[in-house]
């Protein structure tokens, strides 16, 4: 009996990680402001996700993408929290990954003025999911790269 009940524990055990390791929702940033990353304004009566970030803050570690879903047409506003103007580039996604995926995700196309926020706008509905892009920002007395931005369904 002891080893049915040790085989059962192994094999949820097993379920439970290869479940936990097919979740790839689970490589998205998590909101923290210390980081730069505002916690996301949710609408009333909405499944959309106002993600925020401010540009000011430089990410020095490695880190995880701030996910945009498709399916609830979330979007992303980048602001400087010391009201200093900036740049941005959106950098295309990596080479492994499909071409569909474009120079950047969105509707459309970033600014290449200089600007003091931008608010991204939709997803393109016909860029895949798992696209992952970098964002560069020239700050007034500095550059920032980051953050890293990743379509989901």
């Amino acid at each position: 009996m002891k080893k049915v009940v040790c085989i059962a524990a192994l094999m949820w055990l097993s379920c439970t990680m290869l479940l936990a390791e097919s979740s790839d929702t689970s490589r998205c940033a998590t909101p923290n402001p210390a980081s730069g990353y505002a916690s996301p304004i949710k609408l009333p009566k909405s499944k959309r996700e106002i993600k925020a970030y401010n540009v000011d803050y430089v990410e020095t570690q490695p880190h995880d993408p701030v996910c945009l879903s498709k399916s609830a047409d979330d979007v992303i506003i980048w602001l400087s929290g010391s009201s200093k103007k900036f740049k941005m580039k959106i950098h295309g996604a990596a080479k492994d990954q499909s071409p569909n995926c474009k120079q950047h995700p969105f509707l459309k196309d970033p600014p290449t003025e200089t600007v003091d926020g931008y608010f991204s706008g939709s997803l393109d509905p016909m860029v895949p999911n798992d696209c992952v892009y970098e964002v560069e920002f020239q700050i007034e007395g500095g550059q920032v790269l980051d953050p890293h931005i990743k379509t989901a369904p």
